[in-house]
């Protein structure tokens, strides 16, 4: 009747010692993670469990709010001081242009912004993921746009 008895409170000790490690580490992070395995008597063969603790702690980041169209041309109506059916056709014209010449293999550039460029990707090997075969992706052209190095250091603060 001992036995019994003493494997349960054996039990009981060790998911205790294990939910305080585990609080530890969630309150501490990484860094802290050795001197916890130290303080709650986990060694080696435990790294299953640190480590599972450790991936549960990482940080998720949120995605960025979406700026639509209708909130582009809202702002570009009221700092230019058109109205919005203006500020839309206005913009849509840019589209267009940019989409043409770039189509035509021009570059694009506005300095202080970016610049719009036409790559050429190259054919390769590829599988349709469905079935397996193998599958040959031919030739395109991509558009590109590249930030102005003015712009990344205005957005790092440098």
């Amino acid at each position: 009747m001992k036995t019994p008895l003493l494997s349960l409170c054996y039990l009981l000790l060790v998911a205790a010692n294990a939910c305080a490690f585990v609080t530890h580490v969630k309150q501490v992070g990484r860094e802290g993670s050795r001197s916890a395995q130290e303080e709650f008597g986990f060694g080696y063969r435990h790294k299953v469990c640190i480590s599972a603790v450790k991936k549960e702690t990482k940080k998720t980041t949120t995605p960025p709010e979406t700026f639509k169209k209708a909130d582009f041309v809202a702002v570009m109506a009221e700092r230019t001081g058109v109205t919005k059916k203006e500020a839309e056709a206005s913009l849509q014209a840019v589209v267009d242009i940019i989409q043409e010449q770039v189509g035509q293999g021009k570059k694009i550039s506005f300095p202080g912004f970016g610049s719009f460029t036409l790559k050429d990707r190259a054919e390769r090997k590829g599988r349709n993921p469905q079935t397996g075969e193998d599958l040959v992706i031919p030739a395109s052209k991509k558009p590109t746009f590249t930030a102005s190095k003015t712009w990344k250091d205005a957005i790092n603060g440098k």
